[in-house]
């Protein structure tokens, strides 16, 4: 007679899940100038985590454009990404995503990512990124420090999705969490941390997403006179136009920063109210209008 072989009980399923690892992606990039034009002087990158080839977008600017690749389809569990981007003095970079950042469901454990940025005197960047979809139960954290010096200046972006719509997954996910620090030549100026746990709290609540399910950032980082209250005023003029978001502007309290906050229903209306953001932006501090990054 064949044996048959014991039946794994649930904690050895979840102590098998905890001993299989995921995927360690790095992805490290130095920029310098030279004969006025942003080049990549240093590069590594390790496993999942690539880049597409760098071009020019607008010329005359010496403003390097290169699109971060994830190989793979999206962020699985155990999946540990950790990327390092740094700006040398005068270098200018436009970073975008090649497509919405997928996180897959991570039973027993939690899929993290780290970004840093290290800017040096009169350097700018512009991270542009798609949206991020939790799956169901997945559990993920985000994590990005920003390191910014005289005269450099930053823009970041961000839409967090509730899940797969077409499949009625919102807010399935068991957490989401992030993390942005930013400094000024050493001195902390901010440190935003927001998690999500929709199984143990009620996201429609005021405060948290009330009835809205899309939540979109734009984070903006200078010591330029542009940054003020004017500013503020002429991002909240530009946002009523959209009546299908709700949206909210802060200047940080040193004067050295921006930060737009939205809600909506759609990633694509908030796509537009963040491009619209960004040209306004754009414009004020580096005296250029936002390019067209389309990727389809």
């Amino acid at each position: 007679m064949m044996s048959q072989k014991p039946k794994k009980s649930s904690r050895q399923i979840e102590e098998n899940f905890r001993a299989s690892q995921g995927q360690h992606g790095e992805l490290k990039l130095r920029f310098e100038v030279k004969d006025g034009k942003t080049i990549i002087a240093d590069r590594f990158h390790k496993n999942t985590l690539k880049i597409c080839k760098p071009f020019y977008l607008e010329k005359g600017t010496g403003r390097v454009r290169l699109t971060q690749i994830a190989i793979g389809g999206g962020i699985f569990r155990g999946d540990n990404l950790y990327q390092s981007y740094i700006l040398g003095a005068g270098s200018k970079v436009l970073i975008t995503s090649q497509s919405s950042t997928k996180v897959y469901k991570t039973p027993f454990g939690r899929s993290m990512q780290v970004a840093n940025f290290r800017l040096a005197e009169n350097s700018e960047l512009e991270y542009i990124s798609n949206s991020t979809i939790p799956f169901a139960e997945s559990n993920f954290k985000s994590e990005m420090t920003i390191e910014l010096s005289k005269g450099s200046k930053a823009i970041f972006t961000e839409i967090i999705a509730p899940g797969r719509c077409a499949r009625e997954e919102l807010f399935k996910y068991a957490s989401y969490q992030s993390v942005v620090k930013a400094y000024w030549e050493g001195r902390l100026i901010l440190w935003d941390n927001w998690q999500i746990t929709p199984q143990s709290m009620d996201v429609s609540r005021l405060g948290f997403y009330e009835g809205f399910t899309h939540q979109g950032s734009v984070f903006v980082f200078s010591d330029s006179d542009s940054i003020n209250q004017d500013l503020v005023i002429k991002i909240h003029e530009k946002l009523t136009e959209y009546p299908s978001i709700i949206a909210g502007v802060t200047v940080i309290s040193n004067k050295k920063g921006v930060i737009v906050r939205m809600l909506g229903n759609r990633s694509m209306d908030l796509e537009e109210a963040i491009g619209i953001v960004w040209d306004e932006v754009r414009s004020k501090l580096i005296g250029l209008p936002k390019p067209n990054i389309r990727q389809y």
